[in-house]
Order: C-alpha cells, then structure tokens, then sequence
C-alpha cells in the first residue's frame, strides 16, 4: 500500500469515526442533562431533596437516569466490540475501507460478548477455586496465600488471553465460532510465534495509555474555557473521549489482524 493510500484510508476511518464518537455523545449528553440543576419551579420548598430538572418524583427521576446510563453504556460498550471485530474481519480479508455504520454491530457485540464468557470459564472457575480455598485460610496468612495465588495463575491468564486473541482471528476469517473455543490450538498458534505475540501484547498495552494521553490533551483543548456552557462542555468532552476510544480500537483492531496475518491466519 502506497503512502497516499495509507493516508487516504486514514483519513476516511478518522472520518468515520467522527461520525460514530457525535451519535455516541448525543445520548451521553442527554444523561448528563437529567442530572442539572432543576428550574426554580421544581425545587420543593421543604426537605433535603432539591427536584430535578424532568419535575419528577425522586424515585423516578432516579429510575430514569441509571436505567438510560446503564442500557447506554451496555449498548454502546457492545457496539464498539461488534464494530471492532468488523474492522478485523475486513482487514483480514483484505479489505481497506472502514465497515458500514450498523446497528446490529451491538447485537453481534453482544454475542461476542457471550461467546467471550464461554471461552473464560475455566480461567472464571480457577479464580473462584483459589478464592475459596484463600478463604478457608486463618486470617492472618489470607491476603498473601491469596495474593500468590493469582500470581501462579497469571501465567495460564497471559497464555489464555493469547489463544483468545488468535481464536477471534481465526473466528473473523472463518465465521465459525467454534474456532474460538478451540482453546490449546489457538494458544499453541499464538506460542508458535511467541516474538510476534509478545510484540503484539506490549502493542495492546501501550495503545489505550497512549490514549489515555491523548484524551487528556484533548480534553483540555476542547474544554479548557472557562466561558463555555456546562451542557456545551459536556457535548465536548463526551466527543472528545468517544474519539480518543474509538481511534483507539480501531488501532488495536489493525495490530490484532497484522499479527494474525503474521502468525498465518488470513
């Protein structure tokens, strides 16, 4: 691929994901508003509760606010993960232009989500055994028995994490599923280039810090006036953090099919 290619791809998935970070933020925008100051009319005059801006009850109000934060963050946190092994698929496929906007990309979320709880039952059941056997020590030996404990388990988790990695590779070519449960030949590919694989886990690493880093120039640009709207500032950061997340998965996305790619899948 050319370097003006590159460029141009770039530019239409930093577009994209401009597109997708201002419908997040909409509804981000929304639940903060539920939580602003009420108007003056819908402040009661007695008691400790200070109304609130939709002039509802305090159990409403409440039922309202962390129902819409909660079903938002589930539904969003499931889309970014549908859309991100779109973004996979299609580059293990050769494909260079960025998956359409769907929202079934969260229903497949949701089930990569599961197929993904699946796949971590025995690492699941191997933290609720060492915290059942940490439990029935006397108390003063229970945090470090424990401690060590998961330290020993670490290992199996790293090497689980890999194998889990180049299942939903082998997942994103094939489109069985089942692929992803094949536990010992996904961590046996994923050790049979362990250089590569070791890269690609200081790559996922860095990436969300970097991020991390980047969010915080950015929201210091975008919200460092002080003139600004509450409301406007809100819309701002939540653009600003939906951005800096999705550019970032999208990147770990491009590692995931560069180092399936690498390992010989695709």
């Amino acid at each position: 691929m050319t370097t003006v290619r590159r460029i141009l791809v770039a530019a239409k998935y930093a577009l994209r994901i401009a597109h997708i970070a201002l419908w997040m933020a909409i509804p981000t925008v929304l639940w903060h508003w539920l939580g602003s100051e009420p108007p003056a009319e819908c402040v009661p005059q007695y008691g400790w509760y200070q109304g609130n801006v939709l002039c509802v009850s305090e159990y409403a109000h409440l039922w309202i606010s962390f129902s819409l934060f909660l079903l938002g963050i589930l539904v969003i946190a499931c889309w970014i993960f549908g859309y991100s092994f779109g973004v996979v698929s299609r580059a293990l496929k050769g494909e260079e232009q960025p998956p359409p906007l769907r929202m079934m990309s969260a229903v497949e979320g949701g089930g990569l989500f599961f197929m993904s709880l699946k796949y971590w039952l025995p690492m699941i059941a191997n933290l609720i055994v060492i915290t059942l056997l940490a439990s029935g020590l006397p108390l003063v030996n229970r945090n470090h028995s424990y401690h060590v404990l998961l330290m020993m388990a670490a290992p199996l988790a790293l090497v689980m994490y890999w194998g889990y990695i180049v299942g939903l590779a082998r997942y994103a070519v094939s489109g069985e599923h089942t692929l992803l449960y094949q536990r010992r030949e996904n961590m046996r590919l994923a050790l049979s280039k362990v250089k590569a694989t070791l890269a690609l886990t200081g790559a996922l690493f860095a990436a969300p810090v970097l991020g991390a880093f980047a969010w915080s120039i950015l929201s210091i640009f975008l919200t460092g006036s002080r003139e600004l709207d509450v409301m406007v500032v809100a819309a701002l950061a939540s653009f600003g953090f939906y951005f800096t997340l999705l550019c970032c998965s999208v990147v770990c996305s491009h590692l995931i099919a560069r180092y399936a790619i690498e390992i010989g899948i695709g």
